[in-house]
């Protein structure tokens, strides 16, 4: 699967989406460099939404509302405690696709870590989303590691 830069129109559907919702947000990472720094390639939309606590499913289904393709996992939500207090976090699943991505050697050892302490977390969805995002090679490569080879 060829990596395509971000084109401009996506992310002209998601800042339409969030304002439509009515949500608060912030373009990050790879796309916020371009606006800070030197310019480069950016292969996904990283953007931070401005939730009330315990509404970040609503506004996920608002955004899904408005055709912004969200992974159920997501839309499950996964709340832990964190100082006493509930947060949403990703999944393990969606946390080891999100180190994929970024492909650093520190997101490696995350993986590995993620793997020792959950295993092999709902490994179809894995498959699914690492082939969706180009990133099933490095996939292929945990799981071969991750049973012991």
């Amino acid at each position: 699967m060829e990596r395509v830069p971000v084109p401009e129109e996506a992310v002209f559907r998601l800042v339409d989406a969030v304002e439509r919702a009515g949500i608060d947000y912030a373009i990050k990472d790879g796309l916020a460099l371009n606006a800070w720094g030197i310019p480069r390639a950016s292969y996904d939309l990283d953007a931070a939404l401005a939730v009330e606590a315990g509404d970040t499913v609503r506004a996920l289904v608002a955004l899904q509302g408005q055709g912004v393709e969200i992974g159920p996992h997501f839309l499950q939500g996964y709340v832990d405690e964190l100082a006493g207090r509930g947060v949403s976090i990703v999944t393990a699943a969606d946390l080891i696709l999100f180190k994929l991505i970024a492909g650093r050697r520190k997101d490696w050892v995350d993986v590995d870590n993620v793997i020792a302490v959950q295993g092999v977390p709902e490994r179809g969805y894995l498959t699914e989303w690492a082939n969706r995002l180009g990133v099933r090679e490095r996939l292929d490569r945990v799981l071969l590691e991750a049973a012991g080879g």
